[in-house]
């Protein structure tokens, strides 16, 4: 005889949370969003929208800490491995596109950065008219002072 075991639900981080709801419930999608089944409350349900790049859920842990709840990522395990009428499985995988880097060039524009700052900050200030010299200590250029 095969026993059930028990899922001690309070152990588990909520991504985690939403993993097993995927694999132990049945989600299912409706024109307004998901309705995933509570796991404490039997015949309960709570309503996901994934319509925005917010996602929002019904339960009271979402309303109130406004991240993601165990429901929201239930919802998004179930999005990413979709089973057709036929019975295949499509699964959904983030693809990483990476693109060649020169890092020779990368490493010339690093090195040569602050010189070509300061060539740029000098022709800047060059033009910058000195005020008149009236009495007292002879101050410094005003370019030499914003340089």
């Amino acid at each position: 005889m095969e026993q059930k075991q028990e899922i001690n639900w309070k152990k588990m981080t909520r991504e985690e949370r939403g993993r097993e709801i995927y694999k132990r419930f049945k989600i299912l999608q409706t024109p307004r969003g998901w309705r995933v089944p509570s796991t404490v409350n039997y015949g309960q349900s709570y309503l996901v929208q994934i319509k925005s790049h917010e996602p929002r859920c019904t339960c009271l842990d979402c309303r109130m800490r406004k991240r993601k709840c165990k429901h929201i990522y239930a919802v998004e395990f179930y999005i990413k491995r979709q089973i057709d009428e036929e019975g295949r499985i499509t699964e959904t995988k983030g693809v990483k596109i990476t693109y060649p880097q020169n890092w020779r060039a990368y490493d010339k524009s690093q090195t040569n950065d602050k010189i070509m700052f300061m060539k740029l900050l000098k022709d800047l200030v060059k033009n910058i008219e000195q005020p008149e010299y009236k009495f007292g200590r002879p101050t410094l250029p005003i370019s030499d002072i914003l340089f």
